[in-house]
């Protein structure tokens, strides 16, 4: 606690400081600074701003920014792709603000890059940069959801749930065991989420896909880096609020056609027969009341359980931001708040959200500010017990069973029918896990920074920026008692989970930027620290009472609790040079020092370089004028990868009340070794390779970009399997192992704009290919949850083959008659023949006509272990996005189509719902299982307990998960200036009003809820693996926008 007390102080002590710090230097000869925005407000990086009749100048910063010397009767010229160039004069002035009006080329021609910023002119990485009104308009809670289908290579999958955080990848799966996702960096702090991150006060996010760009992050930038920079305030001495306020609905696309109650037991007879099952007490007694004193029978009782838990579900956001400033002083503030109800009972999402963003100008030599962005949200998660999701308790519930019965009724006190002993089967209630239990996810999260910049001169700056970032979250489980007949929950059960993340970076900058003849020099040198804390405690209990919801005073306690600490020392620089801007390279180097690692391997030197060549500024190429640009690239690096805890590599010793010391085998207090410590871990090396050009034709109005990348990682970190005899709880980290990614991206972009009528469309394409090249012979298995899905393997991954396969059997029809399976019966008898058995099976003892006959492929005779193979790949062949645009007068409109082609899903779902494993309800497909004389099928016998494991991981339930959406349109109405002036003088400067459709359409043929499948909690090897995922909503919003 008191380490904490002084790192708050500290963190406290330094805004301070950069925020109140000033000092007064005269100005020495002529110095002209000022801001460039576009037509709305927003700055605009990268603008080049030449002194007219020489070759001196500069570009402006990432707000805009610019400053250098010139002539006070000179005359200053920006220019800036994808606007008119202008020439303004200076006439004595120190301070010249700049506007400039946009042409036909889109804003994404200027990007950010690690600590500065570049013009794409003269890039030469892979860098992807999506603009503030790109993402603006999708009803979505977070700022990853906005990202997806914008840009090439980047995999972004959502689940349905409200407030959820979608899965990314950039350019294929990077770790094994480790996180896949990429580093975020909000304002030039690191950061451990971005959950709470409104993408209404997002500027512009760009995308660090190879080694060139991301290098300069270093051991932390092997799957790739997101550089989110919110907005700014402008110079232009006006202030501005922005209003943007929808509201609508959310529905299910799809549901599944389950069996009802006629129907299931007409299936539940068959099922129990074909085993010699007795049936059901029940269906001797479906005229009994479904409760004391009810009117209604069971045999009148017919529930839809999807229509009990699926709702309409309504949604609304607000966002309100304030931005204004002058010469010396410039703020932005917004504040968000987002209230959506999910589709499924008892999940929403709230959140607030702020930011406030300010700089103060002292003199020409100094300048401070900060920027700060924060955050507070309560999400009810979609509850689970014994590990099942609440789609498998939806489709799986009996129908005669009522949802709900009147609270108090004798036997059924909290209000809940459930199934019984006399219905020979267990699915709960869903409609009582949903409406009872508790699942309530809190998070408060600020990051910000304060800065201060020193100009020495128009070409020499020196920043040291203070960065932190805290995170408070906390889970509380609450399950209360409760007894409906055959069901019940003895005590009252209680758990609150709390996680505290503190982090805090020093960041000192010295940044050279020069033009001179024909050469254009930019280079950066950082030095930087970062220190992070987390803890962690658990603690659990059980009242007798629901009364009580508070950990104190409980039953069968337990507390469990962690404590790390990391730091991060880094030393980084960059060039970029460019001659005529035709010739380019740029050259990055960082070397980290991490805690993470023992002595000896606690530094790492990541390198990255690229070079480019703009032929179309070469003499021969001026004559062709189809061609605006065309631009060859190339880049090489490494990287790194060092998401692992905080004391990995050393041995650790555990504390628990479950410790084994005596013959008797009872629990006592104890401590034991951990695991294993390995001094030789290292980080994960990424080399990437990437090779590209870009193409500009007529005027720029047609735009193209094509990409070859290769990721090769080595040093893979993996957990030794030991053996149990050991003692060692947990298994230790190894370097062990290699893996490569490798792919194509395209982006192709058409603008086009006659009089009234503005149009674009940018389309873009990647594919990925993967394979696992060295696990040091072994392999990676993953099972499915709980045993509802026929058990066994479901993942594997090994050599020479993509990462987490499906693995599993192939399916080799149906056995049609009892003389086939003896045939194969004899043949494994005569060649699976160990030592001097009588019999042996092909299959199984169980198996019968009517069974899935599974292939066997090495060829022995007998269906086992060794038949298993890669039946599937969750990675897609390709993925996509397309993204329309177009005004005409008063009206706009956008629309983006999304998807995937050539993935695989494993459908746990249908295995739920048709795998037959025991008495559920179920698809209405299962009502074709085969019988002798319904033979042309491909649903096996329905037969009780699934003697012949029908519903092993097999290829019967991997399902082609190729998907297009339209995710998202939006068409809306902007009044007139005439219009606004006769409503209210000058005070309403826009009012816009719109209507937005979000997953209007899915075109798939995917049996489940949803295609869009992430990976299950934090088990990062069963991607494309539905257990029951939350399916995403159709969105139906309308809004309203206006500026006074």
């Amino acid at each position: 606690m008191k380490k904490m007390k002084y790192l708050k102080k500290e963190a406290l002590t330094f805004v301070i400081f950069f925020l109140c710090f000033s000092i007064s230097i005269l100005a020495q000869n002529v110095s002209i600074s000022g801001t460039v925005n576009d037509n709305t407000g927003q700055p605009l990086p990268g603008v080049n701003i030449i002194v007219e009749g020489t070759t001196r100048g500069t570009i402006t910063d990432i707000d805009g920014n610019y400053s250098l010397e010139a002539p006070s009767d000179g005359a200053l010229v920006f220019n800036f792709i994808g606007f008119s160039s202008q020439t303004v004069p200076i006439n004595g002035r120190t301070e010249i603000d700049v506007v400039l009006e946009p042409t036909d080329v889109s804003l994404s021609e200027v990007v950010v890059v690690g600590y500065g910023t570049q013009r794409r002119e003269n890039l030469t990485g892979a860098v992807t940069d999506v603009r503030a009104e790109r993402m603006q308009n999708k009803p979505v809670s977070n700022l990853t959801s906005a990202l997806q289908g914008e840009a090439a290579g980047v995999s972004i999958v959502n689940s349905g749930g409200p407030g959820q955080e979608p899965n990314i990848r950039i350019r294929g799966i990077g770790s094994v065991n480790l996180s896949s996702s990429p580093l975020f960096v909000v304002d030039g702090m690191p950061v451990g989420s971005i959950e709470g991150l409104d993408p209404n006060s997002m500027q512009s996010v760009s995308i660090l896909k190879d080694a060139s760009s991301a290098a300069i992050y270093g051991s932390r930038a092997a799957n790739g880096v997101l550089l989110i920079t919110t907005k700014k305030g402008n110079r232009g001495g006006e202030i501005t609020i922005n209003v943007d306020a929808s509201t609508g609905t959310q529905e299910m696309w799809k549901t599944l056609d389950l069996m009802n109650r006629e129907q299931y037991m007409d299936f539940a007879t068959e099922y129990l027969t074909n085993a010699g099952s007795d049936l059901p007490a029940r269906f001797s007694n479906m005229n009994d009341p479904v409760y004391p004193g009810a009117s209604q029978t069971f045999a009148e009782t017919d529930t839809d359980w999807q229509d009990e838990l699926f709702r309409s579900a309504p949604i609304s956001k607000v966002n309100v931001d304030l931005t204004g400033g002058n010469d010396k002083f410039r703020f932005f503030t917004s504040y968000g708040f987002i209230d959506q109800e999910g589709i499924m009972v008892g999940t929403d999402y709230t959140r607030h959200s702020t930011t406030f963003n300010a700089e103060f100008k002292v003199n020409d030599f100094l300048t401070i500010g900060e920027n700060v962005t924060g955050s507070y949200g309560i999400r009810n998660n979609e509850k689970e017990s014994g590990g099942r999701t609440m789609i498998k308790h939806i489709v799986n519930q009996i129908p005669y069973i009522p949802a709900s019965v009147p609270v108090g009724t004798e036997g059924y006190e909290h209000g809940y029918r459930t199934t019984s002993q006399v219905d020979d089967t267990d699915p709960e209630n869903p409609l009582r896990i949903a409406e009872q239990d508790k699942n309530i996810y809190k998070r408060a999260n600020i990051i910000g920074n304060a800065y201060a910049e020193l100009s020495f001169t128009d070409w020499l700056t020196f920043k040291s920026v203070f960065g932190m970032e805290y995170t408070s979250d906390q889970t509380i489980i609450d399950s209360p008692k409760y007894k409906d007949d055959y069901n019940e929950r003895v005590n009252h059960e209680l758990e609150d989970n709390r996680y505290k993340f503190y982090s805090r970076i020093y960041t000192n900058q010295l940044t050279f930027d020069k033009s001179f003849n024909q050469h254009d020099i930019n280079a950066v040198a950082v030095v930087e620290e970062q220190i992070t804390t987390g803890s962690r405690l658990i603690g659990r209990g059980e009242h007798e009472t629901n009364l009580l919801n508070q950990l104190d005073g409980t039953i069968n306690q337990s507390v469990a609790g962690n404590l790390n600490e990391t730091m991060l020392i880094s030393y980084t620089g960059r060039i970029n040079y460019s001659f005529a801007d035709k010739y380019l390279l740029s050259a990055s180097f960082r070397r980290d020092g991490s805690s993470k690692f023992a002595p000896g391997n606690k530094w790492g030197d990541f390198p990255g370089a690229s070079i480019g060549w703009v032929l179309s500024k070469e003499t021969f190429m001026q004559d062709i004028d189809l061609i605006s640009n065309l631009k060859f690239r190339a880049s090489y690096g490494k990287v790194g990868n060092n998401a692992l805890g905080a004391y990995d590599w050393q041995s650790t010793i555990n504390q628990n009340t479950w410790a084994v010391f005596n013959s008797n085998a009872e629990n006592n207090p104890g401590a034991y070794y951990g695991k294993l410590p390995n001094e030789e871990l290292e980080w994960e090396i990424t080399t990437m390779q990437n090779f590209g050009f870009d193409l500009s034709l007529l005027d720029y109005s047609v735009t193209f970009s094509a990409e070859y990348f290769k990721r090769e990682v080595d040093n893979l970190l993996l957990q030794k399997n030991l053996p149990a005899s050991l003692g060692y709880i947990d298994n230790p980290w190894t370097n062990v192992g290699a893996m490569k990614n490798s792919g194509f991206e395209f982006s192709a972009g058409y603008h086009k704009r006659d009089g009234n009528f503005q149009f674009s469309v940018m389309a873009n394409l990647g594919t990925i290919n993967n394979e696992v090249t060295d696990l040091d012979g072994k392999v990676y298995d993953q099972v499915a949850v709980t045993g509802d899905y026929g058990g066994g393997t479901i993942t594997r991954t090994q050599e020479g083959h993509p990462v987490q396969g499906f693995y599993g059997y192939k399916v080799d029809g149906i056995f049609q008659s009892q003389s086939e399976i003896d045939a194969l019966n004899q043949t494994a008898l005569q060649q699976y023949n160990e030592g001097n058995v009588t019999k042996q099976v092909y299959q199984n003892e169980g198996t019968s006509p009517g069974d899935i006959k599974f292939k066997d492929l090495d060829g022995n005779g007998v269906i086992n272990e060794e038949d298993r193979t890669v039946i599937g790949n969750f990675l897609p062949d390709f993925s996509y996005g397309l993204n329309f645009s177009g005004s005409y007068r008063n009206l706009d409109f956008s629309m983006q189509l999304q998807g995937v082609y050539g993935n695989d899903i494993y459908s746990g779902t249908k295995v739920l719902t048709q795998g037959m494993m025991r008495l559920f309800n179920s698809d209405v497909a299962v009502l074709d299982a085969w019988t002798p004389s319904n033979t042309n099928t491909d649903i096996p016998r329905a037969v009780n307990a699934d003697p012949n494991n029908n519903a092993r991981t097999s290829d019967r339930f991997i399902e082609d998960g190729s998907y297009m959406r339209i995710k998202n349109l939006t068409i809306g109405y902007n009044f007139s200036d005439n219009v606004l002036s006769g409503i209210s003088g000058n005070s309403i400067k826009g009012l816009k009003l719109y209507v937005t459709a979000q997953n209007l359409l899915t075109l798939t043929d995917y049996y489940g809820y949803d295609p869009e499948i992430a990976h299950r909690g934090d088990n990062n090897m069963m991607n494309g693996a539905d257990f029951g995922q939350y399916p995403q909503p159709r969105t139906f919003l309308f809004g309203i926008k206006a500026t006074f």
